[in-house]
């Protein structure tokens, strides 16, 4: 509220003493906002990772043609998104999921999945309750729903299997002729595709809906139940490739990633200081505006951050120091002509607009097309991309400008060498 206070003052009165406190008012806000976010309380932190950054597992799923179902374009993409509505189901954070046509295959990427669930989530899973001689009582296609429930023990987890009424019938006179004797044996088999997965005994004839007990845990259960509520998939495959990698390796990456971060951020800033001197220590300001603006962003929308996302942030840094070196050099050209330093700070920043919108539009219109024809990593690099273009246009636009005019009208710096760091600039320099 005291800088809004300042600032408005500023506005209003255009006092030269206003302008300084104001000029103060801002550095220490932007320091105060980059030492809390960046040190104090990390946003970067606060992002979601990707599978390269905090571990998961990649499976390669090869569709396998049969008689009953054969591939096609149109089984791929219904198989693709009965596994995105599976991961979905489980929660699993921005999944990566995509086919690839030419191969009949389809890719899944789990961030902080193991190899396990993983292999759970893409089984066919198609449920059958059978008696000792093979014959089938019910199935997945007999299913109204499926839920997982605390067991009455309440230490170990079920999944309640609700019938159809016709299922219900028949499983009613399925186990009345199991109790009375009349199969070999008094158990009921439930399979989950090939795999047994409980043999209870049939205790009395039971005209309820089932369940499977003996989970040891509700996620579990509700893994179970969420993969027998979507179904078989539509096409048979399997799995020939299965990728994990671990937490470990993805902390090592996020630390890896951070050094080369922060080495080349100083770089650039020091750069722009030794070249530019104050104009430059104007722009390490915006960069550090730049950067909380895309890491607010991609934390307010969601966004998963990835090793190639985390390349794009750096390149975004460079495309936001040009910005600023043009529009500088616009300057420089403009005292030159002989402009005061004001007229040069306000011709430079409208001869710059041109050139850096256009050379962002071209850079924004390719993540564009990286996002739509991309996938997986290509598209965490888009993003960030499109994310790191936008900010620093709003920050060489806006702030940077805003900052110089600030410089300029506080009398801080009265002549163009000491703003620019040259021994003589123009015929303007010494005014």
């Amino acid at each position: 509220l005291a800088a809004a206070a300042v600032i408005g003052l500023g506005l209003v009165f255009r006092a030269r003493r206003l302008y300084v406190l104001e000029l103060l008012l801002v550095l220490s806000l932007v320091a105060g906002l980059v030492w809390y976010f960046g040190y104090e309380n990390p946003i970067l932190g606060a992002l979601k990772q990707g599978r390269d950054l905090q571990g998961g597992t990649r499976l390669v799923l090869q569709a396998v043609p049969t008689e009953e179902s054969p591939v096609t374009p149109e089984r791929l993409t219904a198989s693709v998104e009965l596994i995105r509505e599976r991961v979905d189901r489980l929660g699993v954070a921005e999944p990566v999921i995509y086919q690839v046509p030419a191969k009949g295959r389809i890719v899944v990427e789990l961030a902080a999945v193991s190899r396990d669930e993983a292999m759970d989530i893409v089984r066919i899973s198609y449920l059958t309750f059978k008696d000792a001689e093979g014959n089938v009582i019910i199935t997945g296609d007999d299913l109204v729903r499926a839920r997982e429930e605390l067991a009455p023990d309440r230490t170990t987890a079920l999944v309640h299997l609700q019938l159809t009424p016709e299922a219900r019938r028949r499983f009613a006179e399925a186990t009345t002729r199991i109790y009375s004797g009349q199969s070999s044996s008094r158990k009921i088999f439930i399979y989950l595709d090939e795999d047994l997965v409980q043999d209870p005994v049939v205790q009395a004839p039971n005209i309820e809906d089932p369940v499977i007990e003996g989970y040891a845990s509700l996620e579990e259960a509700r893994r179970i139940a969420t993969i027998v509520n979507i179904g078989a998939l539509p096409v048979q495959f399997e799995v020939v490739e299965v990728r994990e990698v671990s937490a470990s390796l993805g902390a090592e990456s996020v630390r890896r990633s951070q050094t080369a971060a922060v080495i080349g951020i100083s770089a650039v800033a020091f750069l722009m200081v030794l070249l530019y001197r104050s104009a430059g220590l104007i722009a390490v300001f915006a960069l550090s505006v730049y950067g909380l603006l895309v890491l607010a962003t991609l934390y307010l929308t969601g966004a998963v951050l990835t090793l190639p996302g985390v390349a794009g942030l750096v390149l975004g840094v460079g495309i936001a120091v040009d910005a600023n070196i043009i529009i500088f050099e616009r300057i420089k050209d403009h005292l030159r002509l002989g402009r005061t330093l004001r007229a040069a700070v306000e011709s430079g920043f409208r001869a710059a607009m041109r050139t850096v919108i256009d050379a962002n539009l071209t850079t924004l219109i390719a993540a564009a097309v990286l996002f739509h024809y991309g996938t997986g990593p290509v598209r965490g690099f888009a993003v960030t991309l499109a994310v790191s273009i936008l900010a620093s246009m709003v920050t060489a636009v806006f702030f940077s400008q805003y900052l110089l005019r600030l410089v300029v009208d506080s009398g801080i710096v009265r002549k163009a060498p000491a703003l620019f760091g040259e021994k003589e600039v123009g015929p303007s320099a010494a005014r």
